[in-house]
């Protein structure tokens, strides 16, 4: 599951500057802290799937885009 968790969290970066948020505007459209917000993203608590939920809808997405692993990169 952690392969989940980690690519939730480079997710969830990546939209936040693809959309032209702040992580502290994502925290408060999601109703979280900003430190719970950035201690997740550094690994350091774990997300629940209703906080998980939260954090899609603030980015106006699907929880199912958010927690997709993305393939790797082939290798030349």
């Amino acid at each position: 599951m952690p392969e989940k968790t980690d690519a939730f969290r480079e997710n969830v970066r990546y939209y936040t500057k693809l959309k032209g948020m702040t992580l502290g505007g994502l925290a408060d459209k999601a109703g979280l802290s900003r430190e719970w917000l950035s201690k997740m993203l550094a690994g350091r608590s774990n997300p629940t799937l209703p906080v998980c939920e939260r954090i899609a809808n603030a980015l106006d997405m699907s929880l199912e885009a958010l927690i997709a692993v993305k393939a790797p990169s082939p290798v030349a």
